[in-house]
């Protein structure tokens, strides 16, 4: 595994009509405690039980001004794949591995003049991850190929968790903004894409499962179709308890029980896919079991049903006859 995506992912693919969700949380020791550092800091500042003036308490740090998203480099990762290194004052650098970056693969036989919808891959949350483990670990080409789409994968930093903070600091980290409100455009505006949510879609790797599943459920008006494979619950912000902008939507839902981590995820996904059903999405459960008594290919290599790139992106590959099938839909 390379060092910029030695870390473990989920895959989550939300459609403008269409999710998929793959295994979503391994490393939630390192979500507490990123959280816990936050607690501990709104704690010193804060005036509750302090017989100090309220005025002393420590503020939450605002959403940083919009502000212009520039690019600073590129590299060629392959004929189609370039990962594209950024500045914005919406998120910290220092808390990104290489960057921010967002990486871009075109389809084959990419033509300028014709307008294709957009995959968005959201990475996971742990130190070192990148948006480049889609290309290093997952084979993303051969996953997605036959596609007629471009796919870009984000970047979620080290603890983005999808999330606007409003926590004391002196980092902006307003990542949803981030992704939604900067990077959404920027794609539209570089490329040429079909803007709405019919030719939109979204797929996060293990916290980008939650991202994938919560985006897409706070903005239908970006998405719509909704694809999952396994993830976990985060308080309230637990996607189980907000599917009602799911109803009607097309969902698959995929799983594994091949180590200790998915199959506890994989109780969370069969909850999450209870929820939608309630509440009229149209959820299709697979499990990796399944895909690999039916022979399905593995673009990343052999599947063994666990937490793994090699499961998330024969999931993708089974996938996207589906999501092309959405496209073509319109």
């Amino acid at each position: 595994m390379s060092a910029r995506s030695r870390h473990v992912l989920v895959v989550a693919v939300a459609l403008a009509a269409v999710l998929l969700l793959l295994a979503l949380v391994l490393n939630w020791d390192r979500v507490r405690g990123y959280e816990q550092h936050f607690e501990e800091k709104i704690a010193v500042g804060s005036a509750a039980d302090s017989t100090e003036p309220a005025a002393t308490a420590v503020p939450p740090a605002p959403v940083p001004s919009f502000g212009a998203l520039e690019v600073t480099g590129q590299e060629a990762l392959s004929e189609r794949t370039t990962l594209y290194s950024l500045s914005t004052p919406l998120v910290a650098t220092p808390e990104t591995t290489d960057g921010p970056t967002v990486m871009v693969t075109l389809r084959e036989g990419y033509d300028p003049s014709q307008k294709y919808p957009v995959l968005y891959l959201l990475t996971g949350t742990a130190e070192g991850e990148s948006p480049s483990g889609w290309y290093d670990e997952a084979s993303v080409e051969d996953a997605t190929a036959g596609l007629n789409a471009i796919v870009v994968a984000l970047d979620d930093g080290w603890y983005g968790w999808y999330t606007d903070w409003t926590v004391p600091g002196d980092e902006p980290r307003a990542w949803r903004t981030f992704h939604l409100d900067q990077m959404i455009p920027w794609v539209d505006a570089t490329f040429p894409t079909i803007n709405s949510p019919s030719g939109r879609a979204v797929a996060g790797a293990s916290a980008g499962g939650f991202g994938a599943m919560t985006y897409a459920e706070v903005r239908p008006d970006l998405f719509g179709d909704c694809q999952r494979t396994t993830r976990a619950d985060w308080d309230d912000h637990d996607p189980s308890l907000n599917t009602e902008s799911l109803a009607g939507k097309p969902l698959w839902v995929y799983s594994g029980s091949g180590d200790y981590y998915e199959a506890q995820l994989q109780e969370t996904s069969q909850e999450f896919a209870r929820a939608a059903t309630s509440s009229g999405a149209q959820v299709t459960e697979r499990t990796y079991a399944q895909l690999n008594d039916d022979g399905a290919h593995a673009p990343a290599g052999e599947c063994t049903e666990g937490h793994e790139w090699s499961c998330w992106s024969m999931s993708l590959k089974d996938w996207t006859p589906e999501l092309q099938a959405f496209f073509d839909r319109g």
